[in-house]
Order: structure tokens, then C-alpha cells, then sequence
């Protein structure tokens, strides 16, 4: 199976300079992992394990131009995400991370962004299997929710 990434840039200045501004752009991503292996409990064909089908980044930034200042957002998704083992399964998904930030460069001693980062919710599901998963019935299923808190950064870069 083939691994595909797509890289691909929009300059706006053709859309946004009608309206009194430029340095904008749109940045996507995408990341299509092909995967086949033949289960050695199973004997099916399946996707290899922790391996997600997909992952996909938008991003949108702003540059204003002789300013000094920057600024962004940027969310990226994955799809889910299978483990296989002897006698388990596991399916886990995140939610969407964004991150949010600005910047500005014509400080002395370098540059000072200003960054906020959501962390996504986080799912596992465990089905535990008595025997094999080929064999054996279910005798577990366990779920597992993580919810974090956002993550705020400040970072002074430069010559010091």
C-alpha cells in the first residue's frame, strides 16, 4: 500500500489585498499512510498497529509586513489509531490540537511569541480477550479518557 504526503501552500494576497492587506497564506498538510500485514493470530489482513490511516495540518498565518509581528493558528487531526496484540485490541483517538500564537521580531535581543496550545482529549478503548483474539470471547473492555489543560508558552529567542 502507498504512503502519500501532500504538501501545499496558498499565498491571499489575491484575495486579501482588495481589503487593504497582504502576507497572509494557508498551509495544508496530509499524510495517507497505506499499511497491509497479515494478522499472525487472526490470519486476516489488516493494517499494521499503531499505524492511523491518516493525519491532516491546516495552518493560517499572517505576516504584516515591516511590523515585526506574526501571527497564526494551526489544527491538526489524525484518524484513529488500532494496536493488536495476542489477546487484546486497542482503539484510540485524539481530538483536534490547535495552537494559536504571535510573534514579534524587531526586539534587541531577538524575538518574543506568545503561544497557546490546546491539547486534545485523548480516548483508548482496551478489549481483552479470554485466549486469543481469534479464539476467545471478550471478558473486558476497558475506557480510558484523558482531558488535559491548555498549555501557554512564552519564548524569547535570539542572541543573548
Amino acid at each position: 500500500m502507498p504512503n502519500v504526503l501532500t504538501t501545499d501552500t496558498l499565498p491571499l494576497d489575491w484575495f486579501t489585498k482588495s481589503v487593504g492587506f497582504s502576507g497572509m497564506e494557508v498551509k495544508y498538510t496530509g499524510h495517507y499512510h497505506g499499511s497491509r500485514v497479515t494478522d499472525p493470530v487472526t490470519g486476516q489482513s489488516r493494517r499494521m498497529s499503531n499505524r492511523p490511516v491518516w493525519h491532516q495540518e491546516w495552518a493560517l498565518r499572517h505576516d504584516i509586513a515591516k511590523s515585526g509581528f506574526v501571527y497564526g493558528v494551526t489544527a491538526y487531526v489524525q484518524a484513529q489509531n488500532n494496536a493488536y496484540f495476542f489477546n487484546e485490541y486497542r482503539r484510540q483517538k485524539e481530538g483536534v490540537r490547535t495552537n494559536v500564537f504571535i510573534e514579534y521580531s524587531k526586539f534587541k535581543l531577538g524575538t518574543l511569541r506568545i503561544q497557546y496550545t490546546s491539547i486534545p482529549d485523548f480516548g483508548r478503548d482496551r478489549f481483552i480477550y479470554a485466549g486469543t483474539r481469534a479464539t476467545g470471547p471478550i471478558t473486558h473492555i476497558v475506557n480510558r479518557r484523558r482531558y488535559l489543560d491548555p498549555l501557554f508558552q512564552i519564548t524569547l529567542s535570539g542572541k543573548f
